[in-house]
């Protein structure tokens, strides 16, 4: 799936899901700067790359991606106008809230039935 978007540089929303995805290539969005929406909810996804979102990702306001199967959630993306994301029915065990901290514009964060506990999450 590396390049497969390489060319859709105006892009606002995609969506992916209900597939079998199990990942996703850390550069998949890469020239996809203009995304506000990535559903990409009920696959078979067990991690989300570092780089699978940039500081050029400024329009990114909702990351849809519940019912997967991923266990750690530490992202280290800036997305300064995230307002929803949604991270359910996941088997999350651990979650930084540090860099989630960063978003003023979070409204909407979805982590039900997961396995957190009160040392999962990371600050």
């Amino acid at each position: 799936m590396e390049g497969v978007f390489r060319n859709l540089t105006r892009l606002n929303d995609l969506y992916m899901s209900n597939n079998q995805l199990t990942g996703l290539h850390p550069d998949v969005f890469a020239n996809c700067t203009m995304l506000m929406v990535v559903d990409i909810s009920n696959n078979r996804i067990t991690s989300l790359a570092p780089q699978l979102f940039s500081a050029r990702h400024t329009a990114m306001r909702t990351l849809n991606a519940l019912n997967n199967r991923l266990s750690i959630f530490l992202p280290s993306w800036n997305l300064p106008a995230l307002v929803e994301l949604y991270m359910q029915n996941n088997n999350i065990a651990n979650m930084s809230l540090h860099e989630l901290s960063s978003s003023a514009t979070l409204q909407v964060l979805g982590v039900g039935n997961n396995d957190l506990n009160s040392t999962g999450f990371l600050v």
